[in-house]
């Protein structure tokens, strides 16, 4: 019958524990030589238990030892100090040996850190460099276009025979024309075909723009371009296959697109769709042109558009964003606007000319050289502190510097 192990032991029996027990502690510094970088090893069964800061920078050894021993679990019995003190001074070991690996890992991590900082910012730096040098690219590249347009209109009116009365003589709602005090002055010294090359762009540049507008008339054919002005998406149509063709009063635009082969015409717009059957076409685009109308010509018009369109019938229009800031300047650069338009305002008048599937698209934003960019923050800053300066940004973004135009698409 064995005794209990906190019961008198004899000489034979007290020398057999200490064995014992060097022998496990030898056991123990043994395994944690074989298994370097842990966080101390215990007994089998035996908790794990980390020593407190105290006891790792304690001034006095023993002091590091007794607390270190104060946190560890053994077996109880009479040899229970005596384990308890070995593992303490295991404990002790291995912090030694992991602390200066910790540290100089720390050191490193910071460093990356710093190294990672710095590139994020070149980076940056960099990129607004480039950005800078595209925008001032692009600018010369739509002067060298304006400056063609410009010669092929000298070419084409140098060949053009002498206009006629009528042309020299255009209706009151031309396009270039300026309406003051119920008078219409006609626009003859507004040389509208530049003045549209220095607003909006060359023609590959809008027509770039445009490109995704053809997809909108997938499904659909016998499209008219009101207002079509030099003829981009009209091209575009054609070249996806389409039956299209448009209207503008602006003449030089007109001969423009002829001389390209394209199925234009001189006409109001408002006129051309009262004189087109009902359910004629499949498809009306009006890219720029409703902030030329005053608000009951804009009814006319878009009554006028419901009507010759089949059921099913695509309707696109694009106008300026006057929601953004940015895009306001745009709106007072042309003076032949008559009203900026809001999003909601051109929806509510479309849905109450019977169309529907409304639906709101924003087009042509800033490149990002023209708008504020999130402020890179190190790891000190809180993520509610970030994602609050980001959110400051993006709505300053979209109160000043958001989408220049956005379209309405709706079916009849």
């Amino acid at each position: 019958m064995s005794q209990p192990e906190d019961a008198p032991q004899s000489g034979d029996d007290q020398r057999g524990n200490v064995r014992q027990d060097m022998n496990e502690i030898d056991r123990i510094v043994a395994e944690i030589r074989e298994s370097p970088g842990t966080d101390g090893a215990s007994e089998a069964g035996a908790d794990t238990t980390e020593v407190s800061d105290e006891a790792e920078r304690g001034q006095s050894p023993a002091r590091d030892l007794h607390a270190a021993g104060a946190f560890l679990t053994v077996r109880p019995g009479p040899l229970a100090p005596v384990r308890r003190r070995a593992k303490a001074l295991v404990h002790r070991a291995v912090h030694s040996q992991v602390r200066p690996i910790a540290d100089q890992v720390s050191r490193l991590s910071t460093l990356h850190e710093t190294e990672v900082t710095l590139h994020e910012a070149e980076v940056m730096h960099r990129g607004a460099e480039v950005a800078e040098h595209a925008a001032i690219v692009s600018e010369l590249r739509r002067e060298l276009a304006g400056v063609k347009d410009r010669l092929s209109r000298v070419e084409r009116m140098s060949r053009s025979q002498p206009r006629t009365a009528s042309m020299v003589e255009p209706p009151a709602s031309r396009a270039g024309d300026v309406e003051v005090a119920g008078q219409s002055v006609v626009g003859q010294e507004l040389d509208y075909f530049a003045f549209e090359g220095l607003l909006r762009g060359s023609t590959d540049e809008i027509a770039a723009r445009q490109l995704e507008y053809v997809e909108v008339f997938a499904d659909t054919d016998d499209i008219l371009d009101v207002g079509c002005g030099r003829g981009e998406l009209v091209e575009l149509l054609v070249a996806a296959g389409k039956r299209a063709a448009g209207v503008d009063l602006n003449h030089d635009m007109v001969e423009a697109c002829r001389d390209r082969g394209l199925q234009v015409t001189v006409a109001d717009g408002i006129v051309e769709l009262a004189g087109r059957p009902a359910q004629s076409l499949g498809g009306v685009a009006a890219l720029q042109v409703v902030e030329h109308l005053r608000p009951g010509q804009l009814t006319t018009f878009l009554a006028s558009c419901h009507r010759v369109l089949r059921p099913g019938g695509v309707l696109l229009l694009e106008t300026i964003n006057p929601v953004t800031l940015s895009a306001i300047r745009n709106y007072f650069a042309d003076l032949t606007h008559a009203q900026p338009l809001v999003p909601e305002t051109l929806r509510f008048l479309v849905e109450s000319a019977g169309f529907r599937e409304v639906a709101i698209a924003y087009k042509n934003p800033l490149p990002e050289i023209a708008r504020l960019r999130h402020v890179p923050y190190d790891d000190r800053a809180s993520l509610s502190a970030r994602a609050e300066s980001d959110r400051n940004v993006d709505l300053v973004n979209a109160t000043l510097f958001g989408p220049q135009d956005y379209a309405v698409i709706a079916r009849a």
